[in-house]
């Protein structure tokens, strides 16, 4: 007696014009260094290529959970741009550094910075701030256009090395406030391209070059950071108050998946500045989230850890169990339970990788494959419109 056939569940014709329209774009697509434009929303963020968040302040790398929860992700991504803005002498370039430092920690990059305000930090406070000075590569342009230009031309490059993108490549603008004339003639000091001054003329560079470029620089593993310093927008409509704004500020608004301002204050007796970072914009997560760490102005850098212990036992903490008390802080399944010093606890908690991914999980920490990315039912795997995102709101007091 032969076997009843099974009938193939049928395809209704929405997906069948799904599938065809899927196939097309594949083979568009290997002619494009695997660049696909048509993707079914379900599976984009399986695209994503991260540079991770890592605490390289104690010498040996492992994770920074305490970026990862500001961002919302396990660090910056392919094709995104993170923009810092401050006010002067606020800490914007060495966060710059920590994060380049991070970023060769984890595997390697290409790191290339545009440096516009002429002021080439000291190779060894580059060191102290994490970052390798020998795996930096330093570009000064002549302007916004020669800056553009250049970053162009050498993702193009170093693509041409590295063929299979095996290294991310990280392209800094430190900062975009000092991209100031095109065309400086170096022996006469004359500015010999003209409009470069005029109202906008920066925007809509950057504008058009985002629109241009970000598609390729998502094709080719390129992350984009930038530094932008805060000035005085003096209003002269009657009624309209005066405001504060950076130089390209609209594109950036546009095009940036995160912008962070940073505020600083210094540290009573002790040769340190407490530096606030707060999220103004984040697709990836609700913004409005801030944190506090010391950056320390010898060879000591940035202060990570203090900062994590601080965010793990804040009264939105991921798990209740974290407590903190008399500069102690503990855990049930760490030490015993018992109290640790917080270089210790940080310790501790780090060397519990099952704790470390359950933090990251109840906070929704995005590329670590957990479930809720795939969790559609539950309403949380999509990014988050910048109109509709609701400000998260966090104690101002939490400081390391």
């Amino acid at each position: 007696m032969s076997a009843k056939k099974t009938s193939k569940p049928e395809v209704s014709i929405l997906d069948q014009g799904i599938n065809a329209m899927l196939k097309s774009a594949a083979k568009d697509a290997e002619k494009n260094h695997g660049f696909n434009r048509l993707v079914i929303a379900a599976e984009a963020h399986k695209l994503w290529k991260y540079c991770d968040f890592l605490d390289i302040t104690r010498g040996t790398a492992r994770p920074c959970i305490a970026l990862e929860w500001l961002f919302g992700t396990r660090g910056t991504m392919n094709g995104r741009i993170l923009k810092l803005d401050a006010e002067e002498a606020t800490g914007k370039s060495s966060f710059l550094y920590l994060l380049y430092g991070m970023f060769l920690a984890g595997g390697g990059a290409f790191v290339y910075n545009n440096e516009t305000e002429r002021a080439v930090m000291p190779p060894d406070r580059i060191a102290h701030l994490g970052c390798d000075p020998h795996k930096l590569m330093i570009y000064r342009p002549a302007g916004v256009v020669d800056c553009l230009d250049q970053i162009t031309k050498t993702v193009v490059m170093l693509r041409d090395v590295d063929k299979a993108d095996q290294y991310p490549i990280i392209v800094g603008i430190d900062s975009v406030s000092a991209l100031a004339n095109q065309g400086l003639d170096l022996e006469t000091g004359e500015v010999s391209e003209g409009g470069s001054g005029a109202v906008g003329f920066h925007s809509r560079k950057f504008s058009e070059f985002f629109r241009n470029q970000l598609d390729y620089f998502e094709a080719r593993n390129v992350h984009i950071l930038c530094t932008g310093q805060i000035k005085d927008k003096i209003s002269t409509m009657p009624g309209v108050p005066s405001s504060k704004t950076t130089i390209a500020d609209g594109a950036f608004k546009y095009h940036a998946s995160w912008i962070v301002r940073m505020t600083h204050s210094n540290v009573t007796g002790e040769d340190a500045e407490l530096v606030t970072l707060r999220t103004t914009k984040n697709k990836l997560a609700p913004k409005g989230r801030e944190l506090k760490f010391k950056l320390y102005r010898d060879t000591r850098g940035w202060d990570l850890t203090s900062a994590t212990a601080n965010l793990l036992t804040a009264s939105y903490a991921p798990l209740p169990e974290f407590k903190a008390g008399g500069g102690y802080f503990s855990h049930p399944e760490l030490n015993g339970g018992k109290n640790l010093r917080c270089e210790d606890f940080v310790d501790a908690f780090y060397a519990n990788t099952d704790l470390v991914q359950r933090c990251r999980e109840a906070w929704k920490i995005r590329g670590f494959g957990f479930k809720f990315e795939d969790d559609f039912e539950r309403g949380v795997a999509q990014e988050i419109p910048d109109d509709e995102a609701d400000e998260e709101q966090v104690p101002a007091n939490i400081t390391p």
